[in-house]
């Protein structure tokens, strides 16, 4: 199963607000990234926000994550991100949540 291995929030105006960006910024917002995941490896952050993969603006949380779903293990994807208001892209290899059986455990604890 293609994931990177995140937790997101959908932005909205008073997280962006919270943040001090624009209020109408549109993405997913990093709420955790899990240890040793494609996220974490390529330098993924809590509370960068990513506005889009490949070239295709992602607006809903749930369109990037079936965009994401879509891939397959091993392919390179490039997450168009904002960390601390710069635009920056990020390289990200999606990887398989089958081989991280501890994540359903994390994600528990993390509730």
């Amino acid at each position: 199963m293609p994931f990177i291995g995140v937790d997101l929030y959908q932005m909205n105006e008073q997280i962006a607000a919270e943040l001090g960006i624009d209020e109408k910024t549109k993405g997913s917002l990093v709420r955790s990234v899990y240890y040793k995941t494609p996220a974490y490896e390529a330098g993924l952050r809590q509370f960068d926000i990513i506005t889009g993969m490949d070239g295709t603006t992602y607006d809903v949380r749930e369109d990037l994550i079936e965009a994401i779903g879509k891939k397959s293990v091993g392919d390179e994807v490039t997450l168009h991100i904002i960390r601390d208001g710069k635009k920056l892209d990020l390289k990200v290899k999606i990887g398989d949540k089958n081989k991280f059986p501890n994540l359903a455990q994390q994600q528990q604890q993390r509730q």
